[in-house]
């Protein structure tokens, strides 16, 4: 591993991006967690010299990348970056020249093996709440996420009678201010949106009953990593979700069968029960630590190829 050799690799990690949740899952949180084994910074515009350059999301131009190619390995994370097949071939010049493709969910990975060897892996299980052993059977349902992912969410409010209030925690831009329910679309139940923070995402954890996490149809939705999915498990906090999602399908490989937002089974006692047992070994299992170790390899395995 890096660690043992005398002079540790120098991994870089970018573009900063503070505004995405995927900067600060996979290149802040990352960054920091790798610096016990390697020489680890991160850039904005400008790069320095580096072993093995981690791009997050945004390539640089096809002749920088070129450049950039000749003295470092290069690692990209496509996270949410393609909205079709068609566009991911058409970047075929900058895929070529990556050595890694890391994807966060595993239905991209036959769309990128043409260009690099391609790797998937999970993001880390970040924000998670104590788990309960009991949900408040007064509480909410709880749905997270950017505004531009509601539509699929508001439809479905609006055609079902939801057994409790629905709190949605969105995006709300700075001295702007919230936008009530009939704002977004809500046209029917009890619905409450609060401004995202980390604060509240967490506090809301504790005090809802259960969660919702749905996905419309386009290329990005149904291509969408299940972290969160796996944050509301972590939590101990029942998740629905639907059958075809991405989510449905990888946690299914890992033994556990998602509820549906039209099953009893979602907000039942053995659903819980089967939450908070698989939640406390998604906590070890997607930890950051155990995360760091897996992407430690992947690095390793780039180095070894110089």
């Amino acid at each position: 591993m890096g660690m043992l050799s005398s002079t540790p690799a120098k991994i870089q990690f970018g573009p900063e991006a503070p505004a995405f949740g995927s900067w600060r899952w996979l290149g802040a949180d990352l960054a920091a967690s790798l610096a016990n084994r390697y020489q680890v910074t991160t850039y904005g515009h400008e790069v320095e010299l580096a072993d093995v350059m981690v791009i997050i999301k945004f390539l640089p131009a096809l002749g920088v990348l070129r450049e950039l190619r000749r003295t470092r390995r290069i690692i990209f994370c496509p996270l949410d970056v393609y909205g079709s097949t068609s566009e991911i071939d058409a970047d075929a010049g900058r895929l070529l020249l990556c050595d890694r493709i890391v994807v966060h969910c595993e239905r991209l990975t036959r769309y990128f093996r043409s260009y690099a060897p391609v790797v998937a892996l999970p993001h880390h299980v970040k924000y998670i709440a104590n788990i309960l052993p009991e949900r408040p059977a007064d509480g909410p349902l709880l749905w997270i996420g950017v505004r531009g992912n509601l539509p699929p969410v508001v439809e479905w409010a609006n055609r079902c009678e939801l057994p409790a209030e629905l709190v949605v925690l969105t995006d709300v831009e700075k001295g702007v201010s919230t936008p009530t329910p009939r704002d977004l679309g809500f046209r029917r139940n009890a619905v409450r949106v609060e401004p995202w923070s980390a604060e509240n995402h967490l506090a809301w954890l504790s005090r809802c009953r259960a969660a919702i996490d749905l996905k419309g149809d386009e290329f990005r939705a149904r291509h969408k990593p299940d972290a969160k999915v796996c944050d509301y498990i972590a939590s101990g906090v029942p998740v629905a979700v639907l059958p075809d999602s991405s989510a449905a399908e990888s946690l299914g490989r890992l033994g556990f069968e998602l509820a549906s937002p039209d099953e009893e089974r979602w907000l039942s006692s053995d659903y819980l029960a089967d939450t908070i047992r698989f939640g406390r070994a998604l906590r070890e299992l997607h930890s950051l630590e155990r995360v760091t170790n897996r992407w430690a390899r992947v690095i390793e395995d780039v180095l070894a190829e110089r």
